[in-house]
């Protein structure tokens, strides 16, 4: 969906005699889009009128794309009538957030399992998946010209004369963030004329209004005007993994409260050796012992989850205890 979500066009003379105009103009564009299949175990068109197959597993693809994207136009100039010509001096702001996913999703409600393999939808080409702009200008038009044929004017005005304002040579950052740690390399590039960047002046200014929600929506205002270009992008040619795996489960002690015996003989020994360890122990060691230190870093651990699951209610008498990994 494509929108013009505000504009504002205003003009009055001033006390030269010169007619002063504004104008602002706020075009978005909202797209969400993609496609999406499942597969269900046992098969949901399997059963019948009186009763309804509950799914033990589904197997899910999809193909998602979020597109955001904003442009804040506004200008202010005035009109000399002895020539007729038309000054305009004028900042655009642009926004843009991309997100194209491919995601294949496993859930296993018998286990309380949930798997994700997740990868970008086009693994060939570069993507921004971010973007933020200011570009001051000036520009001059003739207004006979604009009367005439206002689409063709726009555009030459825009190629031949619109100049960019430049205050200094800009300050720029070049990095590549997550090549070694994830596999996945995004490109972030920082380019600003501004000398610095001035967090006190952020804070200060979405502490005075007291409201979250406009700090957030006018986290980019400005002070002044500078020329900015802020871009992430994914670069697949960086990229060693080709995808990323996500893992959850969920577990809880729900079971060994209706039979004591699930635990087995190991749990009993484990409770029985914790709590002699704790009787023994220092102050000092009895905060060690409580913390909870992983068994096993893999994921989807069993041995990590009932590890936790029994630190959680360890001392506790009738305790229910949940565990999410």
């Amino acid at each position: 969906k494509m929108a013009n979500t505000f504009a504002l066009n205003v003009a009055f003379p001033t006390a030269m005699g010169l007619p002063f105009t504004f104008s602002l103009q706020m075009p978005t564009l909202l797209y969400i889009g993609g496609q999406a299949q499942a597969k269900s175990h046992p098969d949901l068109a399997s059963g019948n009128n009186q009763e309804i197959q509950v799914p033990q597993t589904i197997n899910a693809s999809v193909d998602f794309q979020f597109v955001y994207s904003l442009q804040a136009q506004s200008s202010m100039g005035f009109v000399t009538p002895f020539n007729h010509q038309h000054y305009t001096a004028g900042v655009y702001k642009n926004f843009q957030v991309n997100l194209p996913i491919r995601a294949e999703v496993d859930l296993d409600f018998a286990n309380n399992k949930v798997a994700a393999k997740v990868q970008p939808l086009d693994q060939h080409n570069k993507q921004n998946l971010f973007e933020y702009s200011t570009v001051p200008y000036t520009s001059q038009h003739s207004v006979m010209q604009m009367a005439q044929n206002p689409q063709e004017q726009i555009h030459q005005s825009y190629n031949q004369n619109r100049k960019n304002v430049h205050v200094r040579y800009p300050n720029q950052i070049h990095k590549t963030l997550g090549q070694d740690s994830t596999g996945f390399a995004f490109d972030f590039n920082y380019q600003s004329e501004q000398k610095f960047i001035d967090f006190a002046a952020l804070y200060n200014e979405a502490h005075k209004r007291n409201d979250p929600i406009a700090a957030v929506i006018y986290a980019w205002a400005e002070d002044s005007i500078n020329f900015n270009n802020i871009t992430l992008t994914y670069s697949p040619q960086k990229s060693s993994a080709k995808y990323a795996r996500f893992t959850a489960a969920y577990l809880d002690n729900s079971e060994s409260e209706n039979n004591p015996s699930s635990y087995g003989s190991q749990g009993n020994n484990y409770h029985n050796s914790e709590r002699s360890d704790s009787q023994q122990a220092s102050p000092s060691d009895h905060v060690s012992v409580s913390m909870a230190q992983p068994s096993s870093s893999s994921p989807d651990s069993q041995s990590r989850q009932q590890q936790f699951l029994q630190k959680a209610g360890q001392g506790i008498q009738d305790s229910n205890s949940m565990v999410v990994d």
